[in-house]
């Protein structure tokens, strides 16, 4: 009686043993991918008066979370050397949030991936009719863990240069509900964008632009009893109230290789 009851848990053990094996086995993580999103298309806008390359990332899947998750920007262009090769140049840009510098992006929410268009950025002195006609591939790669299933997975997306919208910026998703008191992220306005005032020029001339001008307005200023930073053409006392008010706004497919 005892041996069959012994029998009888160590069947059932095993029976679960297997069950949880070829569970694991079966589930594939290339459809845990097709619940990671990437926004329609990046933007371009300027951010701390840096021309900043914008794009969006988030998990639609609330139940069971990726852990330890990793995103790499690649810009890829086919280039020809002086023997006649053709061969694909892949660049990695640097952004925020970087994994190299966390341990893990945090993707409990949609998040705004920001490549600043600095001296290290190939697309520096690139103006926004250069980036239209330019032939290149930016490539996203995000990188995963199930936390379920402890299952590897990627999913990637790319952007052609007519999908990158220069002067544009993502709609705020975030929604404080009060009658619940907390925080709803807005799906719905993933891949919405708006028009803001953006320079046509590129990185580089605003970089000049902006420290030639306040070399001038440092050089106005001197010598006035009062500070007047960024002021060029100071107006007087009365007509103060005639000035504008100021507005601000907050920012937030698997695809394989498009380049022709």
């Amino acid at each position: 009686m005892i041996a069959m009851s012994l029998q009888s848990i160590l069947g059932c053990l095993i029976q679960a043993f297997m069950v949880g094996l070829v569970f694991a086995k079966l589930s594939r993580p290339q459809s845990r991918s097709k619940t990671v999103v990437f926004s329609k298309h990046a933007v371009i806008c300027e951010r701390n008066h840096k021309l900043c390359i914008i794009f969006r990332v988030g998990d639609m899947r609330s139940d069971s979370f990726i852990v330890n998750a990793s995103l790499s920007v690649k810009v890829i262009r086919r280039k020809v050397t002086d023997e006649g090769e053709m061969y694909h140049d892949v660049v990695p840009l640097t952004i925020k949030p970087d994994s190299a510098e966390e341990p893990c992006v945090f993707l409990i929410w949609p998040i705004s991936a920001i490549h600043i268009i600095d001296k290290a950025s190939p697309f520096y002195k690139m103006n926004a009719s250069d980036l239209v006609s330019d032939n290149f591939e930016l490539h996203m790669v995000l990188e995963g863990t199930i936390e379920s299933t402890s299952n590897t997975f990627q999913a990637r997306t790319s952007y052609l240069p007519h999908e990158i919208l220069w002067g544009h910026r993502f709609e705020p998703m975030m929604l404080y509900r009060r009658d619940h008191n907390k925080y709803q992220v807005n799906f719905s306005a993933f891949n919405s964008t708006y028009e803001v005032d953006t320079p046509i020029i590129s990185a580089y001339e605003l970089e000049h632009y902006y420290k030639r001008t306040l070399g001038k307005l440092s050089t106005i200023s001197h010598g006035l009893p009062v500070h007047m930073a960024f002021q060029a053409n100071p107006a007087p006392s009365n007509a103060n109230a005639a000035g504008g008010g100021e507005t601000s706004s907050e920012t937030e497919s698997e695809a394989g290789s498009k380049i022709p």
